[in-house]
């Protein structure tokens, strides 16, 4: 029994492992860094190496690592969906802050750690990092993981094992040693029943059916970093997903397009598509929805209106 429990033990522990060191490798090779002015020079240091009072220097494509203040903008448009839900991006520049504003992510002179620049350039300052920023204060701490129908199942065998035990030992014991009168061997055939009830290959089958499971899903990509979610995940048919905010899938199409009187006009079709097309700034989603209409979609004019 010592044995499977051993390897049983053994096998859950060095594929948990594996898989831990799995995720470490994967974020490493996602590490972010920051683009730091030092003595003049803009400098690329890592994102945990930052303090307050650093001034950074930030591009489009670049992602904020800390709470920053502007100090100076060019057509700055922030997206800040890991905070808000929203996916269309902001416009960031220095600004007197209006005193009704509570809401940090509405404030237009801020970056806040965990949003992204996708269009301009800015020089900000280092307010705020790591736990002591907002993107940190909104995030929970990680709750104890609540056994599943897995575990629970486990659980529910173990304990009508032990009670069966309780039970029948005793009672094995008491009447194997008035009949026979041999006490010593009424004790030890006792033992052997409690034994013989024990599944000792139950935990290392549970376990080497979870790492095999564990092992095909690391063929495909996929990190399990706790083996008893590989039976969850297999219980599934459907996996419904969604995200926060109104533009669930990121995407908008056009549809209809009316004049003030709400009759089409073409006209009104032609100005937007040249607004959308023509601006020097960042396209939004509204942008790519006419544009993509009026290149491509309009010869199906085809609506329910």
């Amino acid at each position: 029994m010592l044995i499977m429990i051993v390897v049983s033990s053994s096998i859950r522990f060095v594929q948990e492992r594996k898989s831990e060191q799995a995720s470490i490798a994967l974020q490493a090779m996602l590490a972010k860094t920051s683009r730091v002015v030092i003595e003049g020079q803009p400098t690329e240091v890592a994102a945990q190496s930052l303090v307050p009072g650093d001034i950074v220097q930030l591009q489009t494509g670049d992602l904020v690592n800390a709470d920053l203040k502007i100090l100076a903008s060019h057509d700055l448009q922030i997206n800040q969906s890991s905070l808000t839900g929203e996916s269309k991006p902001v416009s960031k520049r220095i600004t007197a802050q209006a005193t009704d504003v509570t809401n940090a992510a509405d404030m237009a002179s801020l970056l806040l750690m965990g949003s992204t620049v996708v269009n301009g350039q800015a020089t900000a300052l280092v307010i705020a990092t790591g736990q002591a920023t907002c993107f940190s204060a909104i995030v929970t701490t990680e709750p104890k993981s609540r056994p599943n129908q897995f575990d629970a199942g486990l659980k529910h065998i173990s304990w009508l094992l032990i009670r069966m035990m309780l039970v029948l030992v005793p009672f094995v014991f008491v009447i194997n040693g008035v009949t026979k009168g041999d006490w010593q061997q009424s004790f030890f055939f006792a033992i052997a029943v409690a034994v013989g009830l024990t599944p000792e290959m139950l935990p290392m089958i549970v376990n080497s059916n979870l790492a095999k499971g564990s092992v095909v899903l690391s063929q495909q990509q996929v990190i399990v970093k706790q083996l008893k979610a590989i039976q969850n995940l297999g219980a599934m048919s459907v996996l419904c997903t969604d995200k926060t905010g109104t533009l669930t899938e990121d995407h908008i199409k056009l549809m209809y397009y009316a004049d003030i009187l709400g009759k089409r006009d073409v006209q009104v079709l032609r100005l937007a598509y040249l607004n959308a097309k023509g601006q020097s700034g960042w396209q939004n989603l509204l942008d790519e929805a006419i544009i993509h209409y009026y290149e491509q979609d309009q010869t199906n004019d085809d609506f329910p209106y």
